[in-house]
Formats: C-alpha cells, structure tokens, sequence
C-alpha cells in the first residue's frame, strides 16, 4: 500500500518536472517563542492543504502575451485512505471545504492521491 509520504513524493517528482508549475509546503503549527508568547504560522485557514502553489498560464486576447499565476491548493492523501474518528472525518470535510473556496475563486484545488490526480487538478 503506497502511503500518503510516498503519494506526496511521487506528485512533487511529477509536477516538479514541470516549468509552468510550482508547489510549496504548507506546513502549519505553532511554538512557544522565548518571551513565552505563542506563534502560529502556516495558512491558519481550517482545512488549508499542504500544498499551495501556482500553475502559469497565459490568458485570453485582450491580455496576449501576459502570463498570471493561478493559485494551486493539493491536498494529498494515501491511496485508499479514508478518515476515521469524529476528527478525522470534521478534518477531510474542512479540507473539502478549502478546496471548494479555492476553486470557486478561480483557482485549481483538490484531494488528490497520484501524480494523475495531481495533473487532472491542475489542468495538465
């Protein structure tokens, strides 16, 4: 069984081939700085994915020639995962619910488990 470790680096060595398409780590948490205060970091929206990004694309007639980037949100999972428990399940339905916010912004967003999957999300 692949594992969702194993799934992420598969997509980042496929996406990563490619020059029109960049993905960064959303990596979110937070630490006890040395005053004692509490720092957050990350995008603190519930449900972020853990991959945000961007796929270049260049646009429409009255635009010829420019290129914008399009936010791209992926949020891996192990092929077969399913989520388990009252917090798991409230966790993959956020993440569902970012994905939806993303893409009904115009951006490119979804769960994925493969490099195909990955592709299909970014429009590749």
């Amino acid at each position: 069984m692949t594992t969702e470790a194993e799934a992420t680096a598969a997509i980042r060595l496929d996406l990563g081939k490619r020059p029109d398409v960049k993905l960064l780590r959303n990596s979110k948490g937070s630490f006890q700085n040395e005053r004692g205060q509490w720092v957050r970091y990350g995008l603190l929206m519930d449900g972020s994915s853990d991959w945000i990004g961007f796929k270049r694309v260049t646009i429409t007639p009255d635009m010829v020639g420019q290129t914008v980037a399009v936010l791209l949100a992926l949020e891996i999972k192990a092929p077969g995962a399913k989520p388990s428990g009252k917090d798991a399940r409230k966790l993959w339905d956020d993440q569902e619910k970012f994905c939806e916010f993303i893409r009904v912004s115009g951006g490119l967003a979804g769960v994925v488990r493969s490099p195909a999957d990955a592709r299909r999300v970014a429009g590749l």
